[in-house]
């Protein structure tokens, strides 16, 4: 079951695009005559900071994910037994990264 509900009509209004005349005879104007003010389109300006941010987004955007040298330099460094995990410093490092997001 449905019910319309009433009392809530808006007057209907024409809109037009921004810098469009008024069709309405009466008021003398012609609708098809540019009007005297020009009609300027929205602009958008960057600072220039935004501008380097934009270019340096874009260079690191064309940057492989993985570094595939350093990948095949720690490789063999495991493989070769040449690797040393320095267990002190990855405590470290996770204690200031908790400290960090704490």
């Amino acid at each position: 079951m449905t019910e319309k509900i009433g009392g809530f009509h808006r007057p209907s209004t024409e809109t037009k695009p921004a810098g469009a005349q008024s069709s309405d005879k009466s008021k003398g104007t012609n609708s098809a005559a540019p009007s005297q003010e020009s009609v300027r389109g929205d602009e958008v300006s960057l600072t220039a900071s935004a501008t380097r941010l934009k270019s340096i987004e874009a260079r690191i955007g064309e940057l492989p994910d993985v570094d595939q040298a350093r990948v095949a330099q720690l490789r063999e460094m495991i493989e070769s037994g040449e690797y040393k995990i320095d267990f002190e410093l990855v405590a470290q490092r996770l204690i200031q990264l908790e400290q960090a997001l704490s």
